[in-house]
């Protein structure tokens, strides 16, 4: 393996192991852009703008389009997260360690474990999977 492809699969680990904490945080974005919509459903009208960089303290309109913005731009960070690990997943050239993989990796099942279930030998599970990754195509990673 290369150093891209190390660098790409120690990165893909680690995006794994955060798959469950972006999914809550999709969660809560998108009940947090709710309440921004709610609260900005309470604002009747626009009163006159005071241009400045005081304006969205003046504003609350505004105020509510600058959070929904921002919290629209993390949620789209997230989304895009778990779209790259699933993306990964379905790259994988053998679909029969997919399981595997997401076992260590998303859920984080200690590797005795995985290979008791599968009834293999640890250490010929690790080979299998370094095998798997790499035959896979990394590129998406970046």
């Amino acid at each position: 393996m290369n150093s891209m492809q190390n660098d790409s699969i120690r990165v893909f680990k680690r995006e794994c192991r955060n798959y469950f904490y972006y999914l809550s945080d999709i969660q809560i974005l998108t009940q947090r852009i709710e309440g921004v919509d709610t609260c900005m459903c309470g604002v009747h009208s626009i009163d006159s703008i005071v241009l400045g960089e005081n304006c969205r303290n003046h504003n609350p309109f505004i105020s509510y389009m600058v959070a929904k913005t921002k919290l629209e731009e993390e949620l789209k960070e997230k989304e895009e997260k778990i779209l790259r690990i699933i993306n990964a997943f379905q790259g994988m050239p053998d679909t029969s360690y997919r399981c595997v993989i997401w076992m260590l990796y998303v859920q984080d099942v200690p590797k005795w474990k995985v290979a008791e279930c599968f009834d293999l030998n640890p250490d010929y599970l690790s080979q299998l999977i370094s095998d798997e990754f790499e035959r896979t195509d990394w590129t998406y990673m970046k």
